[in-house]
């Protein structure tokens, strides 16, 4: 049997990762995730109406959801700036 003294020994508790569930969150956290929630409501929106634009029957109605999809993506937009999230 080959020796094994060069392993490193490695214990149940001393991996740091294994107690990340018992870690308190953030007082932020569930404003932070509310915030996320809605701007990807605002983004899904805003594709929404992309979708309805490019299969609109005329000019006018395209452009009119094309601005609505604008108005979605600045309120996205909006909602990440204030909080504090990524782009």
């Amino acid at each position: 049997m080959s020796d094994r003294r060069d392993r490193r020994r490695r214990w149940v508790g001393s991996d740091p990762s294994a107690d990340v569930c018992r870690q308190r969150q953030a007082p932020e956290h569930p404003r932070v995730a509310w915030a996320q929630a809605r701007a990807d409501e605002h983004s899904v929106r805003e594709l929404y109406f992309l979708e309805l634009a490019v299969r609109a029957p005329d000019e006018d109605s395209a452009n009119a959801l094309e601005l609505y999809a604008y108005e979605a993506y600045k309120d996205a937009l909006a909602i990440k700036e204030e909080h504090g999230l990524e782009r």
